[in-house]
């Protein structure tokens, strides 16, 4: 064959295999579509969206102090910035519109989707098999996509608005992986490694699982770009020369977190329980929590976002065993792929993606859907181009597509009927009662979420559920009283005020709901001490001034109202029942013309307010009376 026709003869391939690419990435693309589309319309979560949104300070603004804060605190006993920035920009654009950052959410899965299929047609080109047709070559890498893409595990942190951090993580470690595949082949690799760190250190200020990505970078080099013949310790040489940089910043994400755990972290008790002290129990919740993971990924059934944290009693429960039995099967199948590159490496990352979830890090959650998000990427790498990318069963291509789409259509069928368990709060954790969640949590967090739809009545015995189970919990007994204050059963919401204060809990609205309970019973000297305790706590709330000063009125302690009245406009200029405040107090001390001005003020923010309106005519008749009694100007107040 002439040269000639050989270079028509590639460039056709190559236009080929362009064409099935950019085919395969529409088709990816429209398939995720079709199945997650439902979650633009879905709501906020009342767990950990209201705090991550909703009521985060360090998102409802892009300015230099704002950017700055974001960089330098942590929030929610975190520090994620990366995360923080992408909900700052999502709020900018859409404020609280929940679709908003739903249609993020899914944008960013589909990115990752296409950088793994990406990644996989990039690998599998350094291994063994990577002939033949144009189709043929892509399908697998489009297989493993397409299996991250839609399988069930994937919900929680598509459907989940705080579910980000995993995919802002998972983004910037695939975008890693590019990175480094591109420093270790091409020409200049001094400028691709800078990129590698720098998508390092974004996917460790993402989520603190992205410490895994030295270990996934080596597992990349070993798999396929070691020299053939290359000894152990010249491999561990050349690959810490090109990766210590990622191994520095993953040391120091690894001395953040522990330091975050330690000092304020809610994890810092189980440096304190066993975990803390003993290495028995780690093992042991190891093994399960192991078993578990796989057998979710293979089999995803029953998924709920939160599930009950015990630890296994002895080594010989079924549950140690059969984890014990999965790290076997694991070791054995690592050694039968040891020449299968793209199966070892598939196997390889699922390995390693799972270790943080190994308690090895201590954390509160032993297990979530969530921390699947990156082990899968392992798991399509295996499935995708280690086994269906092997020449063996390329060679029965239609019978294996055929298999292959029936397997991503259950998927995806069953993904579908997962998904609108996430359509709110009240979806969710009904769901998760039935599924496997920690039955606590779910009381509590299926109370807030009717309570926010406003079942009140609904709400009260999920609420009693979770106070008898944690009593000392002190979340559960502010969000019962807050109910029971909507209801006007004030006593019994005084009384779980109280207890949610004493476990520490310092709120400026548990504080002004506390204080409005007290007053409404006119216990007008405790209702005071509350809305104090409230302005200590927040001196620049103008809401926290004008109930203290309603509060000290109530109990003719008028000098002072007047002042937390003229503190809390002068915070708010336009707090109408702080302007009332004033002239009311001021009608009681008879110093009439500042009554009128207060009044008056109060009719210019809200024409023809029906209080306002009565008591100015009544502050202008005294007037006129006053004038008509002293009518050469006496004093303006009679002894």
């Amino acid at each position: 064959m002439s040269e000639r026709n050989l270079s028509v003869n590639r460039e056709t391939e190559g236009r080929r295999l362009r064409l099935a690419a950019w085919g395969g990435a529409v088709v990816l693309v429209v398939l995720i579509a079709g199945v997650f589309l439902p979650v633009l319309w879905y709501d906020f979560v009342c767990y950990d969206d209201e705090a991550h949104v909703l009521q985060n300070p360090f998102i409802r603004s892009l300015s230099p102090r704002s950017l700055v804060r974001m960089w330098t605190s942590r929030h929610i006993n975190s520090y994620y910035p990366v995360r923080q920035l992408s909900l700052a920009l999502d709020f900018r654009v859409w404020g609280e519109n929940p679709g908003g950052y739903h249609l993020t959410n899914l944008l960013l899965h589909m990115l990752n989707a296409v950088l793994l299929g990406a990644a996989a047609y990039r690998i599998r080109g350094a291994s063994a098999g990577a002939a033949g047709s144009a189709v043929g070559r892509v399908f697998p890498c489009l297989f493993a996509a397409a299996l991250f893409g839609v399988h069930p595990v994937v919900v929680e942190p598509v459907a989940w608005i705080s579910g980000r951090e995993e995919l802002l993580m998972t983004f910037f470690v695939l975008a890693c992986l590019h990175a480094y595949v591109t420093a270790v082949r091409g020409t200049q690799p001094v400028r691709h490694m800078a990129l590698v760190c720098l998508c390092a250190l974004l996917a460790c200020l993402s989520n603190a699982m992205a410490v895994v990505l030295p270990a996934l970078l080596a597992a990349c080099d070993w798999c396929f770009a070691r020299a053939p013949g290359t000894r152990g310790r010249e491999w561990l040489r050349a690959v810490w020369r090109r990766t210590w940089p990622v191994w520095l910043i993953a040391v120091g994400a690894t001395v953040v977190k522990l330091v975050w755990i330690r000092e304020f972290g809610t994890d810092a008790a189980l440096f304190a329980g066993p975990f803390g002290r003993a290495c028995r129990e780690r093992g042991l919740v190891i093994l399960d929590t192991y078993a578990r993971n796989l057998t979710t990924l293979v089999w995803p059934r029953h998924l709920a976002i939160s599930y009950v944290r015990d630890v296994p009693e002895t080594l010989w429960a079924p549950r140690t065993l059969a984890g014990a039995g999965c790290l076997l099967l694991t070791g054995l199948a690592l050694w039968r792929a040891r020449k299968n590159p793209p199966l070892c490496f598939g196997l390889l990352w699922l390995v390693v993606s799972l270790a943080p979830s190994f308690q090895l890090m201590p954390h509160h959650i032993f297990r979530a859907d969530r921390f699947l998000y990156l082990p899968l990427v392992g798991v399509a790498f295996a499935v995708g181009i280690g086994v269906l990318g092997s020449p063996p069963v390329l060679r029965r291509a239609m019978l294996v597509w055929s298999l292959g789409g029936m397997a991503l259509l259950g998927l995806a069928l069953r993904t579908a009927l997962q998904l609108p368990v996430w359509q709110n709060g009240i979806t969710l954790f009904s769901h998760g009662l039935k599924h496997g969640t920690d039955h606590l949590t779910a009381h509590r967090v299926l109370g807030r979420a009717l309570a926010r739809e406003g079942r009140h009545e609904e709400a009260i015995p999920h609420f009693e559920i979770g106070v008898e189970g944690e009593p000392g919990q002190a979340e559960a007994h502010y969000a019962m009283g807050d109910s029971l204050w909507h209801l006007g059963r004030l006593d019994e919401a005084v009384a779980h005020y109280s207890l949610a204060l004493g476990g520490q809990i310092r709120d400026l609205t548990l504080l002004n709901h506390l204080g409005a309970a007290l007053a409404a019973q006119e216990k007008w000297e405790d209702a005071a001490a509350a809305y104090s305790k409230a302005v200590a706590l927040v001196p620049d709330s103008a809401d926290a001034h004008q109930n203290l000063g309603a509060a000290l009125a109530a109990q003719g302690r008028v000098e002072e109202a007047v002042q937390e009245f003229s503190r809390a406009v002068r915070l708010l200029p336009d707090l109408v029942p702080a302007y009332l405040g004033l002239g009311s107090a001021f009608l009681a001390q008879d110093r009439l013309e500042e009554a009128i001005r207060h009044f008056s003020e109060v009719l210019r923010i809200v024409p023809g307010h029906p209080r306002a309106t009565r008591q100015l005519e009544e502050a202008r008749r005294l007037l006129q009376e006053r004038r008509a009694q002293y009518p050469e100007g006496g004093p303006a107040r009679p002894d």
